[in-house]
């Protein structure tokens, strides 16, 4: 929730701190950590890291590949490279 709460605030530096917390917590759920990862690479593509959201984005993918849109982003970013 911080995470989202920082950007709202317009600071994606800070999101991008607990949405990382968020991942190393240890007794985060499965599901918890797919979406704080596909939240993670949508707040690297905001500020412009295409790199670290495509590997975020594999990240996701290695896990479940059926997520969301996250086939269509890496291909996205795959043409972007």
């Amino acid at each position: 929730m911080l995470g989202l709460c920082f950007l709202d605030k317009g600071l994606p530096e800070l999101a991008i701190k607990w949405y990382q917390r968020g991942l190393a917590a240890p007794s985060v759920s499965e599901e918890d950590s797919l979406g704080l990862l596909y939240d993670l690479g949508n707040v690297y593509l905001s500020v412009g890291d295409n790199s670290t959201a495509y590997h975020t984005y594999v990240e996701l993918y290695g896990i479940n590949s059926n997520y969301r849109d996250v086939v269509a982003k890496l291909e996205e970013l795959g043409r972007a490279r």
